[in-house]
């Protein structure tokens, strides 16, 4: 078993009494549950830095930009009978 750190978080009663409850329905623990949902959120934000942080050095090395006001004429077709798939 990899070594284990303990924290500590305070929750509202009612996410509380729905872990208990979850606890029971599973047979698990509440670390148990705990830790696969801090596990996953990490993992989520991890990724979000990680393509914020690329976009951002992409830019800063001079990559291809797009102006704000072709993003929005783009979007605008969405859902329209002459919708652009890609940027021009």
């Amino acid at each position: 078993m990899a070594n284990k750190a303990v924290i500590s978080a305070r929750v509202s009663e009612e996410l509380a009494r729905k872990l208990d409850a979850l606890c029971e329905s599973t047979g698990r623990s509440k670390a148990f549950h705990a830790e696969q949902a801090i596990s996953a959120y990490v993992a989520s934000q991890e990724w979000q830095i990680e393509a914020i942080q690329h976009a951002i050095d992409y830019a800063d090395a001079g990559g291809e930009r797009v102006d704000h006001a072709a993003v929005s004429d783009w979007l605008a077709t969405w859902g329209t009978d002459k919708e652009t798939p890609t940027l021009p």
